[in-house]
């Protein structure tokens, strides 16, 4: 009996190690290059440098989430840089910062400009049966529009404690917390709950997800909603850092997070991908920029690894559903 149980617990082992190869090499990858980071500058494995690395990934694993929802569904957002912009001015140009409680109504009201802008996605798509690509395109254009008439110069001021709290300068850990806290909420959503797996169904074949009772239009505007809604939190944690409101701060986005989902195995074709290869993905991407910035590559060149990346990733997905 307990042999059987070996073989059992050796096939379920092997049958996970398949299923998640391309997360399991991801994270090699992401080994080998935080050696070479740490050969190229000792103090990059410091406990100071680490806090400033999990900072910086905190907005593009935020908004990379959000594309890897959408991209299960076999859909793409390409509005997502602009809603974080959007969202950005608005919270900003809604601040107090010389009353205590100067961030709380900006705050509830930024988070819903980013779910509305999701929602609004999700039904000129569902209800005008418009390709997401093409719709995403076109709001991305309003949303940036909208967000550079509020705000055509950077400028304005966060409220202080509310950026120190978020940036974990108050006595809190907050960005390790939010991490953990978004890690596991992304997680149960996408893989553990009913809504995930009717997102994957939808992914996977929509005329078999339809057949067997799924309201495809309520999960894709459900999704979109969501993605608006994480979008929102990446420009609130993105704000913190910046303290002001600048309407162009989202362009590199949306192509960002299209790399880190991809890198992070989610497939463009729909239903697959996790959590644990986004919060990786996002790592390489920003510890490539680390490096480079170290090797003093101009910030020019920069943009076009990170274009190459995106290729290769691509590459290799494409060959994985093959």
């Amino acid at each position: 009996m307990s042999k059987m149980n070996l073989r059992m617990n050796s096939f379920k082992i092997k049958e996970v190690m398949q299923r998640n190869t391309h997360v399991v090499y991801m994270y090699l990858f992401l080994l080998i290059m935080v050696i070479v980071a740490g050969i190229l500058d000792p103090d990059f494995l410091s406990m100071r440098n680490i806090n400033n690395l999990i900072l910086s990934s905190q907005p593009i694993f935020i908004v990379s989430c959000a594309q890897m929802i959408i991209l299960l569904m076999g859909d793409i957002d390409l509005s997502l840089g602009s809603i974080i912009g959007l969202v950005n001015v608005v919270f900003v140009m809604l601040m107090q910062p010389e009353q205590p409680y100067g961030f709380v109504v900006p705050l509830v009201v930024a988070i819903a400009v980013g779910v509305l802008c999701g929602l609004m996605n999700g039904f000129l798509i569902t209800k005008m049966h418009l390709p997401s690509v093409i719709v995403t395109i076109a709001t991305s254009n309003i949303f940036g529009g909208l967000a550079l008439f509020a705000c055509p110069v950077p400028g304005g001021k966060v409220h202080n404690i509310f950026s120190r709290f978020i940036m974990g300068r108050q006595g809190f850990p907050f960005p390790i917390v939010l991490m953990i806290g978004m890690f596991v909420a992304i997680y149960l959503v996408a893989s553990r709950s009913t809504f995930g797996m009717k997102v994957r169904a939808v992914g996977g074949n929509s005329f078999a997800a339809y057949t067997t009772g799924i309201s495809i239009e309520r999960i894709k505007l459900t999704a979109y909603g969501l993605a608006g809604f994480l979008a929102s939190l990446s420009s609130i944690f993105l704000t913190s850092q910046m303290r002001c409101a600048d309407a162009t701060v989202g362009n590199s986005f949306t192509v960002n997070s299209l790399t880190v989902a991809v890198v992070g195995g989610t497939a463009l074709s729909g239903s697959v991908g996790g959590v644990s290869g986004v919060i990786g993905g996002s790592f390489i991407i920003m510890i490539i920029n680390n490096i480079l910035n170290l090797i003093n590559v101009s910030s020019f060149y920069q943009y076009v690894i990170q274009g190459l990346v995106l290729i290769f990733a691509l590459a290799i997905s494409s060959k994985r559903k093959k």
